[in-house]
């Protein structure tokens, strides 16, 4: 998969006192796996104003350090927290200072840390039923002698108090080390600060670039961790050369003989900007490919640089192959300072042949939230211009009551994905996580790729007892090792009773069911044998549309999957099955159940109808011949999703349907004639 390229702003110190022991820091992206923004539990209130009143210029009494931190060679047990922005471990000092300024500096807070050093205002938003706490707090997470002690301020409100500039920002200070970590959620509107750290004295001191008005290094929009800025200060001598390949994007499946991309990032963790270097990769079978790089400004302390290799990546023989990337001879001839750090290796699996893969949306939405019908139109607007796809829409349970058809499973899905906190959502092949309204052509075509196991989905559909059976051949084209699991949903083609507020009238693909449940069932793919997997459902009980999915108190008020359903049509039931890899989650492979809809007497094969349609494939009509005169016959064409495309009336020995309006693909015709009705595949190809 193709990704953009970009390459990161400076993150260049500065500061006095050269000669003197100081701190340096170098950009990361994405929060530490062991802290949490909201973070609820042992939780010390230090600035709680409430939404009446308001805290501002304000510093709060002498508190006291979980474990003794070394700053600047000094030990400290004892802190003070400003609402500005800063701590300082000089508790002598009485007067907060909101007005920041260039450090080091005799007139700025001294022994201080400016994780986003600024005039800020605390108090409780109120945005109809819900309530935004802005405070600033502390707790310690984890055990010593590895403790962190984290400070945060949440929703500091910058200039007048509200919602138009709002910053979450937090300080970690690590035990055993004089490091400490200044972390930038996100926030909403525009901000700047002074960001760093000055001794006792302040005569030595550092602060990221762009200080006093260094912009919010965070995300904008709905808090997300792996996007929050994080600057690991660390206290010593920065290396001159030091840098490190960060990640190596390769197809995790690549055909034998075929020549595949190599992208790769890189990230200067040293005090010298990069101009020039030498990019290497050595692959398992292979030899020693190098490119020099030229012409490039890869700034120090955490700039980065994405790039492709100008050789292609390609193998003769099968297998699990490994391969390794870094960079040398930086700026000409200096060797990397730190090499434990500047290699990294990837891994792909080498196939001797491929099959067509269909890319498998997952949607997050809800008929209460009012993007999500824009976001839904968008969708059906790339599906149209392409094939290949799977799609299954997983109704959520807000904004508000959320939509009805809101199921445990749901959540359960959501959770997967480490929680859905806002709709719509889309996830693509489980690795692209975004609004859907800003959903391309471009990024679809972007995960169209070749697929390494093979899936024949099939269903039966028993109405009367209201039974669903999917069945799944799976054949690898080669082994696969890792750790994968097969999952059945039951989606209902369209539906429409469960509309609310947001105007949508017309719902396509939404779960109801997961066979057996939402955690799936694992699956070994390390031999090409067909595997033969089948999953039946039973919805118990009747039909129920639920009032919300929540209640006023926010109880779940959804579908007992025990006792009841919400299946409008259940001849409208069709089945997506799909492999995802648990490690990653990356989804390899896709299918639709084939529309053998409707198990019933009324099932027959096209040829007992005594029908004929040609020709197969057909351009831009198609005819339908009848042994005997029809009688107000009807004909629906079905896209591979099982959406319906076209319908026409027929009657005669023989008519023509039209489909010049319809793309380049597989579709099925299916056919009702005397109360007995037949499908059959047809393949429009101009």
């Amino acid at each position: 998969m193709k990704k953009q390229l970009l390459t990161l702003a400076s993150l260049a110190l500065t500061g006095l006192g050269a000669m003197a022991q100081n701190y340096y820091a170098v950009r990361q992206v994405g929060a530490p796996a062991d802290y949490s923004l909201n973070y609820s539990t042992s939780v010390t209130s230090i600035m709680a104003p409430g939404t009446t009143a308001t805290v501002s210029d304000s510093l709060s009494k002498a508190l006291v350090l979980p474990f003794t931190f070394t700053f600047y060679d000094v030990q400290y047990t004892h802190f003070k927290v400003s609402s500005s922005g800063y701590i300082t471990f000089d508790t002598t000092q009485t007067v907060n200072q909101n007005t920041n300024i260039v450090i080091p500096s005799a007139s700025a807070p001294k022994a201080a840390i400016f994780a986003f050093w600024d005039n800020h205002n605390f108090k409780n938003l109120v945005s109809g039923s819900s309530t935004f706490p802005s405070d600033v707090r502390s707790y310690t997470i984890g055990t010593a002698p590895n403790r962190k002690f984290v400070i945060s301020w949440r929703l500091a409100q910058g200039g007048t108090v509200g919602a138009t500039n709002v910053t979450y920002f937090s300080l970690r200070l690590l035990e055993g080390s004089n490091e400490f970590e200044v972390i930038h959620d996100y926030g909403f509107g525009t901000f700047t600060a002074t960001v760093g750290c000055q001794n006792a004295n302040g005569t030595v001191g550092k602060q990221l670039s762009g200080s006093p008005n260094r912009n919010f290094g965070g995300p904008n929009g709905s808090y997300d961790a792996k996007l929050s800025d994080v600057y690991p200060f660390k206290y010593g001598v920065q290396l001159a050369y030091d840098m490190q390949a960060t990640e190596v994007n390769i197809p995790s499946f690549i055909k034998t003989n075929t020549i595949y991309n190599l992208e790769y990032t890189l990230k200067n963790n040293g005090s010298t900007n990069i101009t020039s270097f030498r990019i290497n990769f050595l692959a398992t079978d292979g030899v020693l490919k190098s490119q020099n790089v030229t012409g490039v400004n890869v700034e120090n302390s955490g700039g980065e640089y994405s790039s492709i290799h100008s050789e292609g990546l390609s193998f003769a023989s099968t297998g699990a192959k490994v391969v390794k990337v870094w960079a040398d001879q930086l700026n000409g001839t200096n060797n990397d300072q730190l090499i434990s750090n500047d290699t990294l290796s990837a891994s792909t699996n080498v196939m001797g042949s491929s099959v067509p893969k269909n890319i498998l949306h997952e949607v997050f939405t809800s008929s209460t939230c009012p993007p999500c019908k824009p976001g839904n139109e968008v969708l059906q607007g790339v599906f149209q211009q392409r094939h290949g796809y799977t799609v299954i829409k997983y109704q959520y349970n807000f904004p508000g009551t959320g939509d009805p058809y809101y199921t445990t499973e749901v959540q359960s899905r959501g959770a997967y994905y480490g929680g859905i906190n806002s709709v719509p959502r889309l996830m693509v092949d489980g690795q692209w996580n975004s609004n859907p309204n800003s959903y391309t052509t471009s990024i679809y075509d972007d995960f169209v790729e070749e697929g390494f196991v093979d899936i024949k989905a099939t269903q039966t559909v028993d109405v009367a007892t209201q039974k669903i059976t999917l069945t799944a051949k799976v054949t690898p084209t080669g082994a696969i090792g890792g750790n994968y699991k097969i999952h059945f949903a039951v989606v209902e083609r369209y539906t429409a009773k469960n509309k609310k507020s947001n105007g949508e009238t017309d719902f396509y693909w939404v779960m109801k069911k997961m066979l057996p449940d939402a955690n799936g069932t694992p699956i070994t793919l390390t031999n090409t044998s067909e595997q033969q997997i089948v999953q039946s459902y039973t919805f118990p009980g009747s039909y129920r549309l639920p009032s919300s999915a929540v209640t006023s108190a926010g109880a779940y008020n959804g579908i007992n999957l025990v006792t009841e359903h919400s299946v409008e049509e259940f001849n409208d039931l069709m089945g997506v099955v799909f492999i995802q890899n648990e490690t990653n989650k990356t989804v390899i492979q896709s299918a639709w159940t084939t529309p053998n809809w409707v198990a019933s007497t009324n099932e027959v094969k096209m040829a007992d109808l005594g029908l004929t349609v040609f020709p197969n494939p057909a351009v831009t009509n198609f005819t339908v011949k009848a042994e005997k005169a029809m009688n107000g016959a009807d004909v629906k064409i079905y896209g591979i999703d099982g959406r319906v495309v076209h319908t026409q009336a027929i009657s005669g020995m023989e008519s023509v349907v039209e489909c010049s309006f319809l793309n380049n693909g597989v579709y099925y015709v299916e056919i009702t004639n005397n109360g007995q009705t037949s499908t059959q595949k047809l393949v429009i190809a101009k």
